[in-house]
């Protein structure tokens, strides 16, 4: 196919799986339907982290503050909350242990005393 402004390209016509048809154009003319497929794939990531940094870019300018503080918040945040949910795991654990121990000790007082009557 013939574009005034791009000279020749190569379009691929796709059948989407909702019934719908899209069509991909591309001045590389030897571009294979796997090469096609493939870039698709990174087409389809990039359309994913658009959204992702418009919202870290609206939320920087809302809040003056600079890319790097906002990763770094970020990065702080999800430490914090995996610190907070170790912390409540080891406890969980601790707990679990006495707990354990302490059954034991009772189970053999109970028995020793069954033993000396």
């Amino acid at each position: 196919m013939h574009l005034e402004e791009y000279e020749l390209i190569r379009v691929f016509k796709i059948f989407v799986t909702d019934g719908n048809i899209e069509y991909w154009a591309t001045n590389h003319l030897d571009m294979s339907d796997f090469d096609r497929v493939k870039y698709a794939s990174f087409a389809w990531t990039i359309e994913l982290a658009l959204p992702a940094f418009l919202r870290i870019e609206s939320f920087c300018f809302a809040n003056f503050i600079s890319w790097f503080e906002a990763k770094t918040q970020i990065i702080t945040n999800t430490y914090l909350k995996a610190f907070r949910l170790e912390s409540k795991l080891l406890l969980i654990n601790m707990v679990s242990f006495i707990l354990s121990i302490s059954l034991f000790f009772i189970t053999a007082f109970i028995l020793n005393s069954i033993e000396l009557t």
